[in-house]
């Protein structure tokens, strides 16, 4: 059984409709890409005004450093550019995705709450892609730029930059869907009312016909806060030319998978060496000598790395001179004790320090059963409320430690029961045979109803 769900999306002329709705799902989050080029590519989904509505501890929003802006029109050149945190912003500047819904969990900040709304397009200078939004996130990796250093060409529209959308909202489960930036009601407000009403229907973990019946018993400030959020997700759909939905499995519980490998002591070193000294104000001025200053400090650091990881010894004037050195030391010293000596990844170093660089480190919370149970199912109540979408896809994360692995399972099988619920059936696509063992069979090991159909193995050399 399913339930009704919201209006449909707007249909797009061309555009084909899946027989089953298919649920892509990777090990990598960046791996979806390749499953939404492939439904632009047999026309079930719109070239461009695509919805990205992301369930994800984590953003996802950076750009390759180094990347030509170019290669985003190049897939193949662009699938071997990307990475698990950088897949969605080259997506926006192809123009396939022009809104971006991030739906974070309480513990995720490294974007606040809000709506930006920003340029992205091709340097002039040095052909890299980059952003014209002034937040931290994007300051402390460098990848701002004025909007009059984007590169405009009549000649080349489809190259000129793009004006994008990302809203930020935290989807706490205990208002059901409650966001600051969405909501006239503050935190404070919502909290207190959560105290107030612990027997509210997500509190209880009942179903979805007891949380649409009793809707109407929901304390009045509690159910703006719910509907505020509903009514944002909505408008970014109804904005779009179709709407993915898009979900993280570390949406449910979190590592930061650096925690396991470096100590508290080793982290704070990183954080003193990778602090981002916030510009003054958002002035021109201010704005460019930060980033300025910011490609000299990572150029630094990368240089002193690369220089540990070759053998060379500094001299003592240098170490004496040069606060980053001493630190580098230290903490080279410090993992050769706790660790092997010889097996030290500086690329990984690197790596650790540019996560906690802004005074906000990766997200870390591995969540109880109950708090996933809470999570999904305040997922279930905000899409109940929203049409079905084109296409799901789905990342596990636990290969490389962000969702962890003694739940991604649990989590991911609790996930599709939800879905099929949701919208009956759907066409399960399972594309991450290499991380498998020989005799595992997620298909089986699933058990999903009849209601739903899978496919298994599916070719990833497909065009």
């Amino acid at each position: 059984m399913h339930f009704q769900m919201a209006k449909s999306v707007k249909q797009v002329t061309g555009i084909k409709v899946y027989k089953d709705l298919p649920v892509w799902i990777v090990e990598g989050h960046n791996d979806v890409l390749t499953h939404i080029y492939r439904g632009i590519g047999s026309k079930h989904l719109p070239l461009e005004g695509i919805t990205l509505i992301h369930f994800d501890a984590h953003p996802d929003m950076c750009i390759p450093i180094d990347m030509d802006a170019d290669i985003v029109f190049d897939k193949d050149k662009l699938s071997s550019a990307l990475s698990i945190e950088n897949w969605i912003l080259p997506a926006m500047y192809a123009g396939h995705i022009n809104t971006v819904v991030w739906v974070k969990p309480p513990w995720a900040n490294q974007l606040q709450d809000g709506k930006y709304t920003f340029q992205i397009g091709k340097h002039k200078d040095s052909g890299k892609l980059r952003v014209t939004c002034t937040d931290e996130y994007f300051l402390s990796d460098t990848l701002y730029a004025a909007a009059s250093d984007l590169d405009v060409d009549p000649e080349r529209p489809l190259y000129n930059p793009k004006t994008v959308t990302l809203h930020v909202v935290t989807m706490d489960p205990e208002t059901i869907g409650h966001t600051s930036s969405a909501s006239s009601k503050t935190d404070t407000e919502c909290k207190t009312l959560e105290s107030e009403h612990r027997d509210t229907p997500l509190e209880r973990n009942v179903n979805v016909n007891e949380t649409a019946d009793n809707s109407n018993q929901m304390p009045e400030k509690m159910r703006t806060c719910d509907d505020n959020l509903k009514s944002l997700l909505m408008d970014s759909i109804d904005s779009g030319t179709a709407f993915i939905l898009d979900i993280d499995l570390d949406f449910f519980s979190t590592k930061n998978p650096f925690k396991d490998v470096f100590s508290q002591k080793q982290m704070t070193i990183l954080e003193e060496l990778y602090h981002f000294e916030k510009p003054k104000d958002k002035s021109q001025d201010c704005l460019k000598t930060s980033l300025s200053q910011r490609c000299q400090q990572l150029n630094e650091l990368e240089n002193i790395l690369q220089d540990l990881s070759s053998g060379k010894e500094f001299s003592a004037d240098v170490i004496n001179e040069n606060l980053r050195v001493q630190k580098f030391l230290e903490l080279i010293e410090d993992v050769k004790k706790s660790g092997k000596p010889d097996d030290i990844d500086y690329n990984l170093i690197h790596q650790a320090g540019m996560t906690c660089d802004d005074n906000d480190e990766l997200p870390h919370h591995v969540s109880s059963e109950h708090e996933i149970n809470q999570l999904i199912a305040a997922m279930e109540t905000l899409l109940l409320s929203l049409p079905k979408p084109s296409m799901v896809t789905m990342a596990r994360s636990s290969y490389d430690d962000y969702c962890p692995k003694e739940q991604v399972d649990s989590i991911q099988h609790s996930v599709l029961r939800k879905l099929q619920t949701l919208y009956g059936k759907i066409d399960v696509q399972i594309d991450y045979w290499e991380y498998l063992d020989d005799d595992d069979d997620p298909l089986n090991e699933f058990c999903l109803s009849e209601s739903s159909t899978t496919q298994g193995k599916i070719d990833t050399q497909q065009s």
